[in-house]
């Protein structure tokens, strides 16, 4: 935890392989961060009912996030309330759940997220989860689990544009990757 910020806000970037990456991470957040802290979920299956909905957005603090394509009010308003709120960002930039064996290529949103702001972006990598609860798993089971956090990153100079977006996208997946 050396290397999260002592103050949000900031970005928490990190693989996904499992329904329990969520509270792996938010579990070792300090408390006035964890209070502000918005963990980004599929809103195709998180927010499809209003029980998803509010289970979603009461338990962990979820915001819905449209996979596929950009949409550029949808990151505008993100990158608002991360700055105006003074937030904590959880991503998954993998778009989806992977496998585990490796870290899946890394989605240009993050980019168009990180791009030009003064605000740390925190590679996380999460080890474990993908056996403690497996796609279509209901209970977990008991499995070592293990975050490495690495050092904070600022794309303040950035540029908003597609080309900075993906190598910013490639840049935060190399450092979650290494980790």
């Amino acid at each position: 935890t050396e290397h999260l910020p002592a103050e949000p806000p900031y970005i928490l970037v990190a693989n996904h392989t499992s329904h329990l990456d969520t509270p792996t991470v938010l579990s070792v957040l300090s408390a006035k961060a964890w209070s502000s802290a918005y963990p980004l979920a599929a809103q195709d299956t998180f927010f499809t009912s209003r029980a998803k909905s509010l289970l979603a957005s009461k338990l962990v603090n979820a915001l819905p996030i449209r996979r596929g394509g950009s949409d550029r009010a949808a990151h505008q308003s993100l990158r608002d309330r991360l700055v105006q709120e003074r937030a904590v960002l959880l991503i998954y930039p993998e778009g989806t759940r992977g496998d585990g064996s490796q870290v899946m290529p890394f989605q240009p949103g993050i980019g168009l997220l990180a791009a030009g702001l003064e605000v740390p972006v925190v590679p996380c990598r999460i080890r474990g989860c993908e056996g403690a609860l497996p796609k279509k798993a209901l209970l977990p089971r008991p499995v070592k689990l293990s975050l490495t956090i690495g050092s904070p990153i600022i794309f303040s100079d950035a540029p908003q544009n597609k080309a900075s977006w993906k190598a910013i996208a490639s840049t935060l997946h190399h450092a979650v990757d290494s980790l």
